[in-house]
């Protein structure tokens, strides 16, 4: 459900970071368009473990969680969003999100197979 959603929108991230590599991808369509579900998707996950008493995995994503929550929260007023479209072509910056970018797929991909091993258990016992 929430995890598979949220693996989606960040491959869809690392596409729109390729393409600005190679500036074929207009820059405000990256910047806006999955920030919020990303963020949204990321801190649900949690919440819908903490309601189903999975304190393990609840523990596993709150940091992602509160990681995504507080980039967008303690954004300056007045900026254009978490990318700023205008900062975007920088080397330095572009490669910095995109190992960002990376490593979100990482931990997501690092939670899935706990989530599964820890389903798995819950079927053998």
């Amino acid at each position: 459900g929430c995890k598979q959603l949220n693996r989606v929108a960040q491959r869809a991230v690392c596409a729109c970071m390729g393409g600005l590599i190679h500036t074929h991808t207009h820059v405000l369509i990256c910047c806006v368009q999955w920030v919020m579900p990303e963020a949204l998707l990321t801190a649900v996950t949690p919440v819908c473990l903490l309601l189903t008493w999975h304190w393990f995995l609840f523990l596993l994503t709150c940091p992602m969680a509160g990681y995504l929550v507080h980039r967008i929260v303690t954004l300056p007023p007045g900026s254009l969003g978490v990318f700023d479209p205008t900062e975007i072509r920088n080397r330095g910056m572009l490669s910095k999100l995109q190992t960002e970018a990376f490593l979100k797929i990482g931990y997501h991909l690092v939670v899935f197979f706990i989530s599964l091993y820890c389903f798995m258990i819950a079927l053998l016992l």
